[in-house]
C-alpha cells in the first residue's frame, strides 16, 4: 500500500507499508461497491460541490497489471459518496497507517 501524506497530517510524503491479506481483503469488500469497470479511470460523481477538501486516487492492481482507478474528491457530495466517505474514514485503520493520516497542525503553521 502506497501512502503520500500531505499537509497537516502527522507524517508527511510517501510512506509504504504491508497491510497484510486481512487488511485488503477488508479494504475491497468495503470499497467494492465503488470500483469502476476493470481496466477504466473514473471520478466519482457530484450532486453538489464545495470546494477545499481531501482528494483520494484509489487504484485496484491486477496479478496481470490491469489497473483501475478511482479518484474521488471529498467535497463531491451525494449519497452514495457520503458511503464511500465513511468507508474512508475507516481504512487508515483497517490498513494499518492511522498514526500516519491523523490531523496535525504545528503551531504557527497556516490551514490554509
Amino acid at each position: 500500500m502506497a501512502y503520500v501524506g500531505e499537509r497537516h497530517t502527522a507524517f508527511v510524503g510517501p510512506k509504504e507499508r504491508e497491510a497484510g491479506e486481512g487488511g485488503y481483503n477488508k479494504a475491497a469488500k468495503a470499497l467494492a461497491a465503488f470500483r469502476p469497470a476493470d481496466g477504466t479511470a473514473a471520478d466519482t460523481q457530484c450532486d453538489q460541490r464545495r470546494s477545499d477538501a481531501q482528494n483520494y486516487v484509489i487504484t485496484w492492481t491486477k496479478p496481470d497489471g490491469t489497473k483501475t482507478v478511482l479518484q474521488h474528491d471529498r467535497g463531491c457530495m451525494s449519497a452514495k459518496n457520503a458511503e464511500l466517505n465513511k468507508v474512508l474514514d475507516e481504512l487508515p485503520a483497517d490498513l494499518g497507517v492511522a498514526e500516519w493520516a491523523k490531523q496535525l497542525t504545528e503551531p504557527g503553521a497556516s490551514r490554509g
